[in-house]
């Protein structure tokens, strides 16, 4: 198992570079039936604060990579982003943003959103558009290329005179 881990499961969740060059030989095979909505949705506890945070990035723009970061520097634990790829039905709050779909009624802490740098796209654009399916994809393929070496150094020898004494029983 460990062994199987070091090669194979952990190696691929690790490999970003070996990940994203294998999903972009291969993305034809990760098609999507629509359009999803790409980006990140910002929560926040109340107006007054959604209306701060509008404002501050309006000034401010950060980087996808940054924002998280930087909001929570600014206000807190007041505000909460999430990355999210969804398509029509996925997601109440998605449905609104990017298909026309009602205000959805938020619960519990949150409760307002911001949309920040999203669009439709009709396909994955990156590995990270479809880890999952990806990851596991990339993952039977080193696991065969490592099963694949250890033939090549530990060639199958079969002894046919034991071989043939079980067949016999």
């Amino acid at each position: 198992f460990e062994i199987s881990n070091r090669n194979v499961w952990e190696k691929a969740s690790k490999d970003k570079e070996g990940l994203e060059a294998y999903f972009q030989k291969n993305k034809y095979k990760y098609s999507w039936d629509g359009p999803k909505y790409k980006g990140y949705v910002i929560f926040t506890t109340n107006d007054s604060i959604k209306n701060e945070i509008e404002n501050f990035l309006n000034v401010n723009k950060p980087s996808n990579d940054s924002l998280s970061i930087v909001l929570r520097k600014e206000f807190g634990r007041n505000v909460k982003v999430e990355r999210v790829i969804a398509g029509k039905g996925e997601n109440e709050i998605i449905d609104n943003i990017a298909f026309n779909g009602k205000t959805p009624e938020l619960k519990g802490k949150w409760k307002c959103y911001i949309p920040y740098n999203g669009r439709k796209i009709s396909w994955a654009e990156e590995a990270a558009d479809v880890r999952g399916p990806v990851t596991s994809d990339y993952q039977a393929v080193l696991e065969k290329e490592w099963v694949k070496s250890l033939h090549e150094k530990y060639p199958v020898k079969i002894n046919k005179k034991v071989l043939n004494k079980i067949k016999k029983q």
